[in-house]
């Protein structure tokens, strides 16, 4: 896991498969959600990975804050070209962070 793939190793079983994914594409657009309106939480998705890395000692090297500067630009960054990829990428970032039912219920959440 890097600043630059922060969520890549929470991987669902239906992720892997896509059904999970496109079932979450079918209810946000049921929601009358688009990529708009996810943009804010794979940003807090990626940010908070970021902050576990900071938390944990990551580039000891960079000292607390040089580290927490230099992972938290990459999570903007990360963020960004996902929000730019669409609504797939959003939703495959929050199942591969929070697992199927979170990211379904953070869709709910969005709606409301």
């Amino acid at each position: 896991m890097s600043a630059t793939n922060p969520t890549g190793d929470a991987r669902s079983h239906t992720d892997e498969s896509g059904q999970s994914i496109e079932g979450l594409i079918r209810l946000a657009g049921q929601l009358g959600l688009e990529a708009v309106d996810l943009d804010e939480l794979v940003y807090d998705t990626v940010h908070e990975e970021s902050s576990r890395l900071v938390n944990s000692g990551a580039c000891p090297a960079l000292g607390f804050f040089g580290a927490f500067d230099t992972l938290h630009d990459d999570a903007d960054e990360s963020a960004s070209r996902i929000n730019n990829e669409g609504l797939e990428a959003q939703i495959r970032t929050l199942v591969r962070a929070h697992g199927d039912c979170a990211a379904e219920a953070l869709l709910r959440d969005a709606a409301s």
